[in-house]
């Protein structure tokens, strides 16, 4: 075998619809997963920026005197001021906001309790943390 008829197999073995079909396959696999991580990042990123709004909001309130702050009105008021219209947009907030809502849970700066509202338990934040300053060490 020369060196052309080789390389005319190879090509002929490539050009199978069975190979160009796995070819296809791998790359449309390739683009499905790099979609999904763009949209896990973008979903994160939404999440990150909900997070800081939530907890500036949750210290404005107990500043105010109102220490606790119903979650879904948080998640309403929150959603409303970022995405005004109803869309897209919105609805990838709402899929950020279980992300939001975890990690509400764990900081230790917020307690969730459950309050009774018109007859049900409806769950409530409160931001409990008191902010210290560092002061300078006295010698």
């Amino acid at each position: 075998l020369c060196l052309s008829e080789l390389g005319a197999r190879r090509y002929v073995a490539a050009t199978r619809p069975s190979v160009l079909i796995a070819i296809t396959a791998g790359a449309g696999g390739a683009l499905l997963l790099w979609r999904r991580a763009r949209f896990v990042v973008a979903r994160r990123r939404l999440a990150e920026d909900l997070l800081a709004a939530a907890v500036e909001t949750l210290e404005d309130a107990k500043r105010a005197g109102s220490p606790r702050v119903p979650a879904d009105h948080l998640r309403d008021a929150l959603l409303r001021a970022q995405f005004p219209f109803a869309g897209a947009a919105r609805n990838a907030g709402i899929a950020a906001w279980s992300l939001v809502v975890a990690e509400l849970e764990t900081d230790a700066r917020i307690r969730s309790i459950m309050v009774p509202v018109a007859g049900k338990r409806m769950k409530h934040y409160e931001y409990v943390a008191t902010v210290l300053t560092a002061s300078p060490a006295r010698g």
